[in-house]
């Protein structure tokens, strides 16, 4: 994604809009020499969905970090999956060993069930 605002009205509308999945903690890790990536998720030209993610490079090797991301207008099994699709892909660029998503959502069944 490459709309500041877009992505910043998104976030801004959800119940619990989160600052580490913000556009600005992006340029800041992006600042720091991180490579960072920001995929959106769209249903039907909507944007449902938003995730941040840092390329880690760590001596264990590396992997791709969303902190408390995605972040959802809700959680379907299809917005994940197709989140998920984009990220392998991501990852497969920078040889990823695996991907570490942080969602801030309630620990439930349901939720535990899209994972």
């Amino acid at each position: 994604m490459t709309d500041k605002q877009a992505w910043d009205q998104f976030l801004l509308a959800q119940p619990m809009p989160q600052f580490l999945q913000s556009w600005a903690s992006g340029d800041l890790s992006h600042d720091l020499g991180e490579d960072v990536l920001r995929l959106g998720v769209y249903n039907d030209q909507k944007l449902v969905g938003v995730c941040f993610v840092t390329i880690v490079h760590a001596r264990r090797g590396t992997f791709l970090l969303a902190p408390y991301g995605p972040v959802f207008t809700e959680w379907r099994e299809e917005y994940l999956s197709t989140l998920l699709s984009g990220l392998r892909e991501e990852g497969k660029k920078v040889s990823a060993s695996f991907i570490r998503l942080a969602p801030f959502i309630e620990r439930t069944d349901e939720n535990r069930s899209l994972f």
